[in-house]
């Protein structure tokens, strides 16, 4: 379970901490049907660092920039900035 901010994203995640922490990049989000396949065992996904795991298609078609997700009483909105992992 975690807390979502506004301004820090996630509470406890490093993405704040970083010299290039984008706000329109606080939040990763995989699908958990990828991350089941590739890391086979439930135990090893924090391997992939934090985030946020839904089961969910997450196609630019399905889920275009704009789009507000809710996740209990937080709003995502996707962004346009890929995810490269670093």
């Amino acid at each position: 379970m975690g807390t979502l901010d506004v301004d820090q994203g996630l509470l406890g995640d490093n993405w704040s901490r970083r010299d290039n922490a984008d706000p329109e990049m606080q939040i990763n989000i995989m699908n958990s049907r990828v991350t089941s396949l590739d890391s086979q065992q439930r135990d090893r996904w924090a391997l992939a660092g934090d985030q946020l795991y839904a089961d969910l298609d997450l196609s630019n078609e399905n889920l275009p920039v704009g789009t507000r997700l809710s996740l209990g009483s937080a709003i995502l909105e996707v962004t346009s900035p890929p995810h490269t992992g670093l």
